[in-house]
């Protein structure tokens, strides 16, 4: 008799059938014991099983322990109810893995973030987290999905590079083997320039893949590895036509979660928001940075709280006050317009202002930044100035960037792309307070285990 692994299956039938699976659930009362089996995180994976005393004893069981039972599908009697309108009345019951009888003082679901971090690797038994497994895939497929609807090529960028792509302050540094002696390598912040890379070869492309960032903050908005999904466009002219992209991009994601996902969503309690977080992607606020400044000011976001200090015409806003400012306006904002002194050199200036950079952020609310993105700089010279400005000579730069620059001397394609912080958009959908409950083994300072 082959063992079942869908429980979806399952037909009332007087011919036996054998399943396995998780005991989450155990009741019992005299020679009757009820047992709630699991074989995944979903309703559907779960299912009631009746075990007489004859059968096997209570006392056989512990939860978490791994089971085969044989038996028979039978309609539940009236006015009872579970996970189908059927449960298996067993005829045997083996117990092929018991679990220790301590599991359940042990890992608690009302423990803190911080208890459940120390033995992750069992807390994410628990239903709240295994859904959040489940929700953190449905947000890839969709990603995915989306990338792919609009005609990108997936591109699989490497984790070890020469050299830096947002800043060396927060690289992790190590020594990569070389041919004679070893090499100076960092793990990636991005995969930007691999995307940048491979568009000319393949059009617009996409990846999503780790990124790796030495960040010594405990917020609760930050890891030190975190997924990133990244994608490049080819013939970017202009803000306006950036901003299309952005927006087409975030009501697509969002709408193939709910049309393809729509029962997790529902199951993990959350269908209702995504819902309502759709609706926010119609109405897509766009505020330049010099009008987010403004707006600061009217309502008495200060650079300096203690002191009333309003900020500056280009003060780069802090993550504090930018979330506050988001959080007071709740909507979807896109940030765009920042002085260039505060925006990486490879970022495109304006047309009619070149102290300002085409770059957008998109901001949401309770959560802040979720993407960064903007038009690349096609122009060889405007990028080494900007290199120099940074402090670095003309051996470093052709050392360093000689193949970022080649792309704008062998037939620029006028790009622009974003990154998105997938821990961050999985955050702000389920509503999650901390960026740790949604990932399923965070990583951040002080912390790599298990």
């Amino acid at each position: 008799m082959s063992t079942i692994s869908s429980y979806d299956k399952l037909v009332i039938s007087e011919q036996p059938i054998t399943i396995r699976g998780w005991v989450f659930k155990i009741m019992s009362k005299g020679k009757m014991t009820f047992l709630h089996i699991r074989s995944g995180a979903l309703k559907s994976q779960k299912i009631q099983v009746f075990v007489h005393s004859k059968v096997c004893q209570s006392s056989e069981f512990t939860t978490e322990s791994y089971v085969e039972i044989t038996g028979k599908v039978t309609q539940l009697p009236t006015g009872k109810y579970s996970y189908y309108p059927f449960e298996v009345i067993a005829s045997s019951v083996k117990v092929l893995s018991k679990a220790k009888s301590d599991f359940s003082s042990r890992y608690p679901d009302t423990a803190s973030i911080e208890y459940k971090m120390e033995d992750r690797h069992m807390h994410i038994r628990e239903p709240k987290m295994s859904l959040m497994i489940k929700l953190r895939d449905a947000v890839i497929q969709s990603l995915v999905k989306y990338f792919y609807s609009v005609g990108m090529t997936q591109v699989f960028p490497p984790s070890f590079v020469s050299q830096e792509s947002e800043g060396g302050a927060s690289l992790f540094k190590l020594q990569h083997p070389g041919t004679s002696g070893e090499i100076q390598a960092y793990l990636t912040q991005s995969s930007q320039f691999y995307l940048e890379y491979a568009l000319p070869a393949v059009g617009d492309c996409f990846c999503i893949a780790p990124s790796f960032r030495a960040e010594k903050s405990h917020t609760r908005r930050h890891l030190t590895e975190f997924l990133h999904a990244e994608c490049e466009w080819k013939d970017v002219d202009s803000l306006e036509t950036h901003i299309d992209k952005l927006k087409h991009m975030m009501k697509g994601i969002v709408h193939l979660l709910l049309e393809d996902h729509s029962i997790l969503l529902e199951e993990a309690e959350i269908l209702e928001r995504v819902k309502d977080l759709y609706q926010l992607t119609q109405d897509i606020l766009i505020l330049s940075h010099d009008e987010a400044i403004r707006k600061c000011t009217v309502l008495g976001i200060y650079k300096d709280d203690e002191h009333k200090i309003p900020f500056d015409e280009r003060d780069d806003i802090p993550e504090s006050q930018e979330r506050k400012l988001i959080d007071t306006l709740g909507k979807i904002v896109f940030l765009t317009s920042f002085p260039v002194e505060t925006k990486s050199f490879y970022m495109e200036v304006l047309p009619y202002d070149k102290s300002r950079v085409a770059g957008v952020d998109i901001e949401v609310p309770l959560v802040g930044e979720v993407v960064g993105s903007g038009i690349r700089c096609g122009d060889v010279d405007e990028l080494v100035t900007r290199l120099k400005l940074q402090g670095m000579s003309d051996l470093d730069i052709q050392r360093d960037y000689k193949e970022y620059l080649d792309l704008r001397r062998y037939g620029f394609g006028r790009t622009s792309g974003m990154g998105l912080g997938v821990d961050r958009f999985l955050t702000w959908i389920t509503g999650s307070y901390h960026i740790r409950e949604v990932v399923t083994f965070p990583r951040y300072a002080g912390y790599i285990r298990p």
